[in-house]
């Protein structure tokens, strides 16, 4: 199935929904109806556009905490010298390492990034009753 390439506007539909705007507030802003957006979110085209702007928000929002890792490292350094109780900056600390993925195990929100992926995980999706 040939890829169906989306508008301008669905493409930054795609991307502000992706950064967290309503629905309603997209719409407005591309000059779409509710029913339209709603129509376009159902295309896995839409869907995909949509993960990949998620994923370079994430990607962004990492580096960005990972600059922070450093001041992390200096927190849990002075606090296992100095023996004070300061529990509350060492767990910002923990935070910040885990959230760069140095501590535990820190997954990714987004889904498949092409339309062919999103249609298969549609279709297992459906396999498991829409689980």
């Amino acid at each position: 199935m040939a890829k169906q390439a989306l508008s301008a506007e669905q493409v930054r539909a795609a991307v502000l929904l992706a950064a967290g705007q309503s629905a309603e507030q997209v719409a407005a802003t591309v000059g779409a109806s509710p029913e339209a957006l709603a129509e376009w979110r159902q295309s896995a085209e839409f869907e995909a556009t949509m993960n990949r702007a998620r994923r370079q928000l994430w990607d962004r929002s990492k580096d960005e905490i990972r600059a922070l890792v450093p001041k992390a490292l200096e927190v849990l350094r002075q606090d296992m010298e100095t023996g004070d109780d300061l529990r509350l900056r060492q767990s910002a600390a923990v935070h910040i390492l885990r959230a760069v993925g140095l501590y535990g195990d820190v997954g990714q929100p987004v889904g498949p990034t092409s339309a062919a992926g999103v249609k298969d995980r549609r279709v297992f999706r459906d396999l498991l009753g829409g689980v």
